[in-house]
């Protein structure tokens, strides 16, 4: 089976969970209520358990402290061109800054790299996506919160660092794998029987936000036309800052593995984080059509870029 059937056999199951959301609501089978207590879910229980548990069982060492600095900072860099782009653009979503940056790793990063390199190279991808996870909960969303609520402060984003479910996972998977105790919590039965819990919550993730991603779809002409040239533009921004980092950082002054290589350009491939709907308001519905319609066309160029008969930038097995 050749590589393209192997990626739409993973990831068909993505857009089929997305049209039973968009069933879901044009057969009114569940309620605008429902589905915020859905959200709800997600950000406080399901997300948190994949975070710790993908974070316990990363395999962190000193010398990728500056693959974790430098993907930090170029999704830094790609929000400020998003900031760029809304002055440039009138016409665009005041959320265009948080689809040019970010990338779903969760969900995607992981079905993209192990159909192609298998997933017993699963960590390769995860050290990349060390640092993009730490800008996302650390910075997306503060600065998110920041855009919907019109206003924050040092004190608000401490105690949200503080009490977000979120932070809490990711900084705790983070303390338990440094003090090396990750293989005790595979080998004690209560700690074992605690992450195979954790494991069928983090399960919940990925159709929950797809059937959600789907109930918020509206399939308007206008607004998929005005969804282009953004998707375009930041195709095209991103695989140019891999060729850079590949190209400098990764082959000539770290001298990585070709893996590592391979990685970074599955990475920088993938949609924006699928998240970003379950934060706006449902009264923005202009705004939540457009970041949906953004979100399934970057799917479909991610997935035509990994279908495409010519062999991408990186070595294949």
């Amino acid at each position: 089976m050749n590589i393209a059937f192997r990626i739409l056999e993973k990831l068909l199951p993505i857009f089929l969970l997305i049209f039973l959301g968009f069933m879901l609501k044009k057969k009114k089978f569940l309620t605008d209520d429902t589905m915020d207590d859905l959200k709800k879910v997600i950000v406080s229980i399901s997300l948190p358990a994949i975070l710790f548990t993908a974070f316990l069982k990363l395999d962190l060492k000193i010398s990728y402290a500056l693959i974790f600095l430098v993907i930090f900072i170029v999704c830094v860099l790609l929000y400020l061109m998003g900031r760029l782009l809304v002055k440039m653009i009138p016409s665009s979503s005041r959320y265009l800054p948080f689809l040019m940056t970010g990338f779903e790793f969760g969900m995607m990063g992981t079905v993209f790299f192990g159909a192609v390199f298998g997933l017993e190279n699963i960590g390769y991808i995860g050290i990349i996506a060390l640092g993009h996870e730490l800008f996302i909960w650390f910075v997306y969303v503060t600065l998110l919160k920041k855009r919907i609520e019109g206003k924050t402060n040092i004190q608000s984003v401490m105690r949200s660092f503080l009490h977000s479910p979120v932070i809490i996972a990711v900084c705790s998977g983070l303390l338990f794998n440094l003090l090396g105790v990750n293989l005790f919590f595979d080998t004690f039965p209560p700690t074992s029987a605690f992450l195979k819990t954790l494991e069928y919550l983090g399960s919940l993730t990925v159709p929950l936000i797809l059937i959600i991603i789907g109930w918020n779809l509206k399939l308007d002409r206008q607004i998929i036309r005005e969804s282009i040239l953004p998707v375009l533009l930041r195709f095209v921004l991103v695989i140019g800052t891999a060729v850079c980092i590949d190209t400098i950082i990764f082959t000539r002054f770290l001298h990585l593995d070709r893996l590592f290589s391979a990685a970074l350009y599955t990475f920088f491939l993938l949609p924006p984080p699928y998240i970003l709907p379950l934060y706006i308001k449902r009264d923005e519905t202009k705004e939540l059509s457009v970041v949906n319609s953004f979100l399934v066309l970057y799917t479909l160029v991610s997935i035509a870029a990994f279908s495409a008969p010519a062999p991408p930038p990186y070595p294949l097995p």
